[in-house]
């Protein structure tokens, strides 16, 4: 009699504990998704200058938190020099030499001064966007054909800053956000 009782509990006591293996496994897994980075990351030549300045200065790779929001951040930086060249005349090539590097590689400049470079680009704190090429400032480029939502800040997004530190000197910084799953995941849900 009392196998009868072991066996009619040991049963439920087994399907929940394999039950409760699975769900341990899959927050396992999720958690491995959720921390693991994945940048987006960029290997394009700089555009030619006086000097044939020809790779990236300190690539950094990190992880960027904004409230409840999580970024993996990708971001690079150099500094051209075009003498003897106006300014604006500088910027403007510069703009058009990455809005093309960004092009072939699936990104597009996008027009929204309130996407995620605002509050994840540092150089967003002294620089506002770039709404004419005669003044310095950022853009914000999305993946091409990517509808973007209105509502949405956890977008995937690179961000371009120039700006001059003197006449003829140029500092860029290119820097990618990639949001977490977890920050989609509830970005999606917070309707």
């Amino acid at each position: 009699m009392a196998n009868t009782s072991e066996k009619l509990v040991r049963g439920p006591r087994l399907i929940l504990l394999i039950t409760l293996g699975i769900c341990l496994f899959c927050i396992g897994g999720l958690f491995t998704y959720e921390v693991l980075p994945r940048y987006i990351v960029f290997s394009f030549p700089l555009p030619s200058d006086d000097y044939n300045v020809s790779q990236w200065n300190f690539p950094t790779y990190s992880t960027r938190r904004n409230y409840e929001e999580r970024y993996f951040v990708w971001r690079a930086e150099s500094t051209l020099v075009y003498e003897g060249i106006p300014d604006d005349k500088s910027r403007r090539s510069i703009l058009d030499y990455f809005d093309h590097q960004f092009l072939e590689h699936g990104w597009i400049r996008t027009e929204d001064i309130y996407a995620p470079c605002s509050h994840i680009m540092s150089e967003a704190n002294f620089l506002k966007y770039m709404e004419d090429v005669s003044e310095n400032g950022y853009v914000e480029y999305t993946r091409t054909g990517y509808e973007q939502c209105s509502y949405c800040w956890a977008n995937e997004s690179v961000c371009l800053a120039i700006w001059n530190t003197s006449p003829g000197v140029f500092s860029i910084v290119v820097l990618s956000a990639k949001p977490s799953p977890l920050t989609i995941f509830l970005d999606g849900i917070d309707l």
